[in-house]
C-alpha cells in the first residue's frame, strides 16, 4: 500500500507546474473557502458511527479496486455530512447507504478517472438489499449543495502544502506527506473529524508526519512550514486537539487490525 500511495503522490508532484507564487495564491484561495463549506451537525442530523464507517471502507474498497485517487472518497465525504446538514433529522440505513453511493458516484464523475458508470453503483445498492437508485438520490444531493461541488478537502492542502514548502523534493519529505494523508484516510469515519475544517485536519497530519519522519535533510522546508503556521495564526488548542484525535485514531487501527494497516515502520523502510 505505501510503495503505491508514493507512487500516486510522486505522479501527482511531477504533473504540478505552477509557480510558487501560483501556489501560495491558491492556497489562500482554498483557506479563504473553508467557511463556505464548513459543516456542522447537530444531534438529529448525526448518523450512528458504525454505519459511518461501514460507508467510508465500502467507498474507499470501491476505489482501491477500480484504481481511482482517494481523494474521491475525501470529496464524498464532504458531501455527505453537506447533504445530511440539510435534512431536519438523520436517514434511516437505507438512505445513509444510498446517499453515500450518491456521494461517491459524484465525486469521481466529476473529477477523477477512470469514470463508473451509475448502474454499477446501483447494483452494489441491490446487494445491500437496497431497492434505491442512485440516479435520483444525485438529484436530491445536487441541490442539497446547491450545486457547489469542489470543497477544500485535507488531503488537498497536504500536497499543496508539500509542493509550496518543498517537502517532495525529498524522499524523507515525501515520506512525511505521504504518511499525513494516510492520516487523514484513516480518520474519515470518525464524525469529529469529519465536523472540523480540512485545515485543522490536514496541518494537524502533517504536523504529526513530521515529528516522525522529520530530518536534518529537511530541516529548512520544516522551519519554513512551521512560520507559515505562526503567520496563519492558527489556534494552537484546536491544532492539538486535532492532532491528539488522530493520534488516537491511528493507535486503534494497528491495536483492532494490525496485519492490514500500516505501521510508522512501513513508511520508514
Amino acid at each position: 500500500m505505501f510503495t503505491r500511495m508514493i507512487l500516486l503522490l510522486s505522479v501527482f508532484m511531477s504533473s504540478f507546474t505552477s509557480s510558487a507564487s501560483e501556489l501560495e495564491d491558491q492556497f489562500e484561495v482554498m483557506m479563504g473557502q473553508e467557511s463556505f463549506y464548513f459543516t456542522s451537525l447537530n444531534d438529529a442530523q448525526q448518523v450512528p458511527s458504525l454505519w459511518r464507517k461501514e460507508f467510508t471502507e465500502l467507498a474507499y474498497s470501491i476505489v482501491d479496486h477500480l484504481q481511482i485517487d482517494r481523494r474521491a472518497v475525501a470529496l464524498s465525504t464532504k458531501y455527505f455530512d453537506r447533504y445530511l446538514s440539510t435534512l431536519e433529522k438523520a436517514p434511516n440505513y437505507s438512505e445513509c447507504a444510498t446517499i453515500s453511493l450518491s456521494a461517491l458516484h459524484l465525486s469521481v464523475s466529476m473529477f477523477f478517472e477512470p469514470k463508473v458508470h451509475i448502474l454499477h453503483f446501483n447494483e452494489l445498492l441491490r446487494h445491500k438489499g437496497i431497492n434505491s437508485n442512485i440516479e435520483s438520490m444525485q438529484r436530491k444531493l445536487l441541490n442539497g449543495l446547491g450545486y457547489r461541488l469542489h470543497p477544500p478537502i485535507d488531503c488537498d492542502y497536504i500536497r499543496m502544502l508539500s509542493q509550496i514548502f518543498g517537502f517532495n523534493r525529498s524522499f524523507r519529505g515525501q515520506q512525511a506527506a505521504v504518511f499525513a494523508e494516510y492520516l487523514t484516510v484513516i480518520s474519515k469515519h470518525d464524525e469529529w473529524v469529519s465536523s472540523q475544517p480540512q485545515n485543522i485536519v490536514a496541518f494537524a497530519a502533517l504536523n504529526l508526519s513530521l515529528e516522525i519522519f522529520g530530518s536534518s535533510s529537511i530541516r529548512r522546508e520544516m522551519q519554513a512550514y512551521e512560520d507559515k503556521l505562526i503567520e496563519l495564526n492558527i489556534e494552537i488548542d484546536e491544532l492539538k486537539a486535532m492532532e491528539s484525535m488522530l493520534s488516537e485514531i491511528y493507535r486503534r487501527s494497528l491495536n483492532k487490525a494490525p496485519d492490514s494497516h500500516n505501521t510508522v515502520s512501513d513508511y520508514e523502510n
